[in-house]
């Protein structure tokens, strides 16, 4: 319940009068997944709906179905099974190494769509005769993609469209992401999460958000505000969400608002151009003890090449800033297996001496968090061709060793999960059989085959 997807999708069902929406997540062991709200068996409900963010998942969905009796495989099911429907950014870049388990497959965003494939289902699942006549019925809903009627990223049934375009919800003040079920024991469940700001106008070369999610929409701070104090409370703290919330134009209001009423605010990690003295006092002023930067790459021409133009000079005026402040906490999200690597880890040593003068001087610990480049579909870097493992291991190696450090803390991402990742999100259906199978040796092998463009999709 840490995703605000699900929070959205969760409120919008059960707010219809029509429909009722439960939640079921994978179990631990060998149990059966029921939901949570009424204990009901998964193929007891007459739609699932799976949104996916993060292609490992892709496992634990089969692993959902093996526990229940739907078939995995989409074209063995019988009329009478639920409608499977996938949806979710991973879905939406690439939907194909699991197009075979999905009946449909929303690509884009959900706002509108999700009831308008619920208000289909009921039109139509009395007079259908087939799941064939069942899934046909849906050709018409925008963003809607039926894998069974498509071979090759080609159609192979009359009148279906050539192009998939991906679903916009436009009309963003409508509808708004917020945290509408507390969770106390999941991550941020002590938090209430809003989206205030989706997709990013800066468009750096390996980001979903800034490539995919366009365009860039800002919530209304009247929206945002009204929102927040109809749950202030039942929480005392207030996450923003983004990614470029410190590129919000109104974001220092809303930061002084909070802090009238008493709200302590956490925000999403910043890009270091929208930070500035007074932005950063602000977020003190807020409670917030920690800071959250990515910069991706401390070599400046690196960091332009990905389209970060943004200096170390101000990298480092940001640092020392919130030090003075008083943040407890620095944290680096940063990218590894990249450009020219040689000349990244001389420009990290180089930064990790600055950091220590600083560090003499404030009590702070800096975090650096790090993780291989993996290419996405639909960004400028999608055909990019990683190195090979024993590189990425040699490279995280030197990583480790360069930012030893009493007050410095480095963690790097698994680099075999990192790949398989990779594997799953430029990968074709030929992965499917491999993943039912858990077969990670062969797929931690595709991590390296050329990516194929995926054509029949429109971003």
């Amino acid at each position: 319940m840490s995703s605000l997807a699900l929070h959205l999708l969760y409120r919008l069902i059960n707010e219809n009068p029509y429909f009722s929406c439960h939640r079921i997540f994978l179990p631990q062991g060998d149990l059966p997944p029921v939901s949570i709200e009424s204990l009901k068996n998964i193929d007891e409900y007459d739609v699932l709906g799976v949104s996916l963010s993060y292609e490992l998942d892709y496992f634990n969905v089969i692993e959902i179905l093996k526990r229940s009796s739907i078939p995995i495989l989409a074209k063995e099911r019988e009329l009478s099974c639920p409608l499977v429907v996938g949806g979710g950014i991973c879905l939406t870049y690439n939907p194909e190494p699991l197009a075979d388990v999905f009946d449909l497959i929303l690509i884009g965003e959900g706002e509108d769509a999700i009831i308008e494939i619920l208000n289909r289902y009921i039109e139509v699942k009395d007079s259908v005769k087939s799941r064939e006549e069942l899934l046909l019925s849906f050709a018409n809903i925008e963003g809607i993609y039926i894998p069974r009627f498509y071979s090759d990223g080609k159609p192979i049934v009359e009148g279906l469209p050539r192009k998939i375009k991906r679903r916009v919800f436009k009309d963003f003040d409508r509808e708004t992401a917020y945290s509408c079920v507390r969770s106390v024991d999941t991550v941020f469940g002590d938090m209430f999460l809003i989206e205030i700001e989706r997709g990013c106008p800066m468009g750096c070369k390996f980001c979903v958000a800034g490539n995919i999610y366009l365009p860039c929409r800002i919530k209304s701070i009247e929206v945002v505000k009204r929102l927040i104090s109809c749950y202030r409370d039942i929480y005392s703290k207030v996450g923003l969400m983004g990614p470029l919330v410190g590129g919000v134009p109104y974001i220092k209001d809303l930061l002084r608002w909070l802090i009238e009423e008493g709200m302590k605010v956490s925000v999403a990690s910043l890009r270091i151009s929208t930070l500035d003295e007074e932005f950063l006092e602000l977020l003190r002023l807020a409670g917030e003890t920690s800071i959250t930067l990515a910069p991706e790459f401390i070599n400046e021409d690196i960091r332009f090449s990905i389209g970060k133009r943004e200096s170390n000079e101000k990298l480092l005026d940001v640092l020392e800033t919130s030090f003075k402040l008083g943040f407890k906490n620095i944290k680096f999200y940063m990218i590894f297996g990249y450009g020219d690597y040689d000349l990244e880890i001389s420009s990290l040593k180089n930064f990790k001496e600055k950091i220590d003068k600083l560090l003499k001087y404030y009590k702070t610990n800096v975090s650096f968090n790090f993780q291989p480049l993996i290419p996405k579909p639909f960004t400028p870097l999608a055909s990019y061709n990683s190195i090979t493992r024993k590189e990425l291991e040699e490279q995280k190696r030197q990583v480790i060793d360069i930012l030893r450090g009493e007050r410095i803390k480095v963690t790097i991402a698994s680099i075999r999960e990192s790949l398989l990742e990779m594997a799953l999100s430029k990968g074709g259906r030929s992965l499917l059989p491999l993943i039912i199978d858990r077969d990670l040796k062969t797929l931690l092998r595709s991590a390296f085959t050329p990516f194929r463009p995926i054509e029949f999709i429109e971003i």
